[in-house]
């Protein structure tokens, strides 16, 4: 496997089916890693999935997995790029050294991407009436948000004595 460094990304190139192998043995021998990686034909990244028992269709619905049992992480970007994690949900960029400010970040960007979809939601031309609308779409998001809304607060609220140094979160 080889490390690229191309402009502001860092990842591992999988070019060839020893690279792929080599990769799944990190696997077999429960190898802690979390790395991004890229895969020269869909094919070395289909036989990733297949080798962790991973179905790709069902991959291809959210470009993400994870697997709280085995601690594996995999979500790919639009951009092509994978990233993988060993250590379990990991983020890929971190805005600081300080685990619970990064935990509460994250959480913001998922409740404000919950909000602006329920915001859209709702302006969409086609939906009149939000008591007459199909109830599928909003059936989800409205406990997602409540959900993610408490969660948020929690991650805020740890963060924020983190920082005043009243709690540490690991």
């Amino acid at each position: 496997m080889e490390f690229i460094s191309d402009k502001d990304e860092k990842y591992v190139l999988i070019s060839n089916q020893s690279d792929l192998d080599e990769l799944i043995n990190r696997f077999t021998h429960r190898e802690l890693f979390a790395y991004q990686f890229r895969f020269s034909e869909r094919e070395y990244f289909i036989g990733l999935l297949e080798a962790l028992k991973i179905n790709y269709e069902d991959f291809t619905e959210k470009y993400f997995y994870f697997d709280n049992t085995r601690k594996l992480h995999i979500s790919e970007s639009e951009f092509g790029y994978v990233w993988i994690s060993t250590y379990g949900l990991v983020a890929k960029n971190k805005a600081t050294s300080n685990r619970a400010v990064n935990s509460c970040v994250n959480q913001y960007t998922v409740v404000k991407l919950l909000l602006e979809n329920a915001i859209l939601t709702v302006q969409n031309e086609k939906i009149y009436d939000v008591d007459s609308y199909g109830f599928e779409y909003l059936s989800t998001l409205s406990p997602t948000i409540f959900h993610n809304l408490i969660f948020y607060v929690e991650v805020f609220c740890k963060a924020y004595l983190s920082l005043m140094k009243l709690f540490d979160m690991f």
